[in-house]
């Protein structure tokens, strides 16, 4: 296999980097070449301040476009929206359940993903699910999620327990849930 090479007039090499930028470098001058190759260097004065010698081919193809000084700069964020994938954060899971990936609305700081009946829920009374607490739909339909066929159950009931323990229970399940009920009580 042969390959062709054109050469080029040094004149139009030199003309070829000046003025311009590529990337961060800024091409400064032709470095001395060794032999007569057109491919040839240049030194190059990067945003950061550093000053190297960079392969013309580099500068053309925009393989070299800084020092490595941008490796160290932090990336902008390419999850959740801003991913050019993102096809809206909503997924059916195996069980049936529909996913989301969500912003808290009571921790901004924190994005998560979870079941979207947890959360409608969670975001209906305000604050997050307790690990015993369970949303039950009401229809039956694990993709019907709107707060009207959703129930809040509690599972957090011991099994086999005396009579005075069960009434310690009750009272504790007032307090967490209807706790105006207790104020009524003699």
């Amino acid at each position: 296999m042969t390959t062709l090479m054109i050469k080029t007039p040094r004149s139009q090499l030199d003309a070829e980097f000046s003025g311009c930028r590529v990337g961060k470098w800024t091409p400064i001058a032709r470095a001395k070449a060794r032999g007569n190759r057109v491919n040839c260097r240049w030194w190059c004065r990067c945003d950061c301040g550093t000053v190297k010698k960079v392969q013309a081919r580099s500068l053309r193809s925009l393989q070299s476009m800084s020092c490595g000084c941008s490796k160290s700069e932090p990336r902008p964020s390419r999850r959740g929206a801003k991913h050019g994938n993102w096809k809206g954060g909503r997924r059916v899971n195996s069980n049936g359940y529909v996913e989301i990936q969500v912003e808290l609305p009571w921790d901004h700081c924190k994005t998560v993903k979870m079941a979207e009946h947890r959360y409608v829920m969670a975001v209906n009374l305000g604050r997050d699910l307790l690990p015993t607490e369970r949303v039950h739909h009401l229809d039956g339909n694990r993709q019907n999620n709107s707060i009207d066929n959703l129930e809040l159950w509690t599972i957090d009931h011991p099994a086999g327990t005396r009579v005075s323990d069960a009434v310690d229970y009750a009272k504790r399940i007032l307090r967490e849930y209807d706790p105006s009920s207790l104020a009524t009580e003699t």
